[in-house]
């Protein structure tokens, strides 16, 4: 699945924030990539965890779905807005390095890039697992 390719990144971030309850679905824990490791993020993990226990309870479902809803919103939401940083990078490149667009080279190269071109490749593969369209 692609979503477990996406948070092996996140046990190095975890490790940081000792202070959190660590995230136990692989789910949750590509959306912390994206989002950071949230009180809604935890509440999702503890809903799909709930969930899982116990698939015929329909509170219980109902609950994690309405959890992934809002969940969904905010990786859209930040999903835009690192698109809107990323090509802001590229802009700033073009103009600094006398108009020769960025190479794959060049974001790996910049600390800044990398991260957000991470964040933004998880946000797209999320939205995609989800078959939910980003236009823009």
């Amino acid at each position: 699945m692609l979503i477990e390719h996406l948070f092996f990144h996140f046990v190095t971030q975890e490790k940081q924030h000792n202070d959190v309850t660590p995230l136990q679905t692989k789910l949750c824990k590509a959306i912390a990539i994206v989002l950071g490791n949230t009180a809604e993020v935890q509440k999702l993990d503890k809903a799909r965890r709930h969930h899982k226990t116990n698939p015929n309870n329909r509170e219980r479902a109902n609950d994690y779905l309405s959890k992934l809803a809002l969940v969904q919103s905010n990786v859209l939401s930040e999903q835009r807005k690192l698109k809107r940083r990323f090509e802001d990078w590229e802009k700033e490149f073009f103009v600094t390095h006398n108009c020769l667009l960025a190479l794959p080279e060049d974001v790996n190269n910049d600390p800044a890039a990398t991260e957000l071109n991470k964040k933004l490749n998880c946000a797209r593969a999320l939205l995609w697992e989800w078959n939910i369209d980003a236009l823009g």
